[in-house]
């Protein structure tokens, strides 16, 4: 019989070790939800040559990198979005703050075009436009079976190219004022 995975939304190792030997005998595997996702984007991150890359590839491969995340380990995002929606009280102390970390990698790579970013915090619009490339990527990704996602079908493909230009359009406007 496979191995099932138990998703776990706590960083306590004495839990993790508690539940190991509780659900061994069911042959499950405990993952916790927040095990290698700095260390994932950091891999994905130092894949890039991102000294190379003019603006244009570079909101590319920050969408790529986005819906990868996304991509992989699909479940488990899917599951933690739906545990932090639903209880945020039991997530774990400094989820936040790890989130932050996670992100900060994106801002610094698009940060050095920002000359090309228009307004006059480039910090904050990266922000933005990276938590709304997120946003889109999550539901469309995660949750393609919600009412929203369902009336507006969308490819893989058409999904980065809108994506790509999103974010691409967000940075470079100029905002009324």
């Amino acid at each position: 019989m496979p191995a099932k995975n138990v998703l776990v939304v706590d960083d306590d190792p004495e839990i993790h070790q508690l539940l190991a030997i509780a659900l061994a005998p069911a042959n499950c595997l405990i993952e916790n939800a927040n095990d290698g996702l700095e260390a994932l984007l950091a891999a994905r991150l130092a894949r890039v040559a991102w000294s190379r890359l003019g603006f244009e590839r570079t909101v590319e491969s920050v969408v790529d990198l986005i819906l990868g995340m996304y991509t992989e380990r699909r479940w488990l995002i899917r599951a933690l979005a739906l545990f932090a929606r639903t209880r945020p009280e039991a997530l774990p102390q400094g989820i936040v703050e790890q989130r932050r970390r996670v992100y900060e990698p994106l801002e610094a790579v698009l940060r050095r075009h920002a000359a090309r970013i228009a307004g006059d915090d480039a910090s904050a619009a990266i922000r933005f436009g990276v938590f709304l490339v997120s946003t889109v990527a999550r539901e469309r990704l995660l949750f393609a079976d919600a009412p929203l996602a369902r009336i507006t079908p969308i490819s893989r493909t058409d999904l980065r190219r809108e994506l790509v230009r999103t974010l691409r359009s967000y940075l470079t406007a100029e905002a009324p004022r």
